[in-house]
């Protein structure tokens, strides 16, 4: 029905519809206080291959618009503005068994308009995500690559399709078809698309999971400043406490990512800058700990504005 709902955390399940009577009638606004992940998404889909959310603004001047953790859902005809950090967050392992359909949407106003995360690229990969027909807020080519940041690396190429271009808004969606089509998406604060890769490092693919032993990766990106994610392994025979906390230089806890009974498996945790009690903290050199029974590891990220 039309009206503004507040509401933030809506968990996404498979084969539901969230149907809203139109962008510029009914609102879903996160409000002003700040939840940890993910609850800091007005909604949050994990692990589905079907669904649908249609016809709504999504704002969230403390958190995020949309996440989606391996999931595929049919995002259109949104309005997607005003959200602190990423409009649209999109979290997958590569290869992809499919792409989002994104279409119709207008996503502005946030820190980062697109987020598309790939983890598990292989060393040898050229790929391309198709984000042709948008509006990017511009027809000066330039000025649109300059909005966009692809993936480039010794080992890797994942590049950005954005041409053709629209050459001027569009208000109605005039097909529906997967991927990124059809979208207004321009003047976001810090890029308005970016793929950015999570991958291990080739000295880390190369490692062995012995029984009994626990995996600290790199953190990615590293320098952040918006959101960075935390890739850890264990090997562990049984069910094990484990927990994944973040200190500042001078040894003081700032934030608990992670504390609960895990069994042995890939696992990872992001940390969107903030300390325990949701207040952004300074740039700096942080450390993350992960404890998992009698082992630990530790290492440096950088945290920057």
């Amino acid at each position: 029905m039309p009206g503004t709902y507040y509401e933030h955390g809506i968990r996404m399940k498979e084969n539901v519809v969230l149907q809203g009577a139109g962008a510029d009638k009914c609102i879903i606004d996160g409000g002003n206080i700040y939840y940890g992940w993910p609850d800091n998404f007005v909604i949050y889909c994990d692990s589905i291959t079907n669904g649908k959310i249609d016809g709504f603004t999504i704002k969230y001047s403390k958190g995020g618009g949309i996440g989606c953790l391996e999931s595929f859902p049919i995002i259109t005809n949104n309005k997607i503005i005003n959200c602190l950090s990423r409009g649209i967050l999109c979290l997958f392992r590569y290869p992809l068994i499919q792409h989002p359909t994104i279409n119709g949407n207008t996503i502005t106003g946030n820190g980062l308009g697109l987020y598309y995360m790939l983890d598990g690229l292989e060393y040898l990969t050229v790929d391309t995500l198709d984000a042709s027909n948008n509006w990017w807020g511009t027809t000066v080519e330039s000025e649109i690559q300059t909005g966009i940041r692809e993936l480039e690396g010794p080992y890797m190429y994942y590049y950005v399709h954005y041409s053709p271009w629209l050459t001027e808004p569009i208000d109605s969606l005039p097909q529906l078809e997967e991927g990124l089509h059809w979208n207004n998406i321009y003047d976001n604060k810090e890029l308005n698309l970016c793929i950015a890769d999570v991958r291990l490092s080739i000295d880390e693919k190369r490692q062995i999971s012995v029984p009994g032993q626990i995996y600290l990766y790199q953190n990615y990106p590293n320098p952040f400043n918006l959101a960075t994610v935390i890739h850890y392994q264990l090997s562990n025979k049984t069910s094990i406490h484990t927990t994944l906390k973040i200190y500042n230089l001078i040894g003081k806890e700032v934030r608990t990512l992670v504390n609960n009974i895990q069994s042995a498996g890939e696992y990872q945790a992001v940390w969107d800058g903030k300390d325990k009690y949701g207040n952004m903290v300074t740039s700096g050199i942080y450390f993350y700990k992960l404890i998992s029974g009698s082992l630990s590891r530790t290492k440096k990220l950088i945290l920057t504005k």
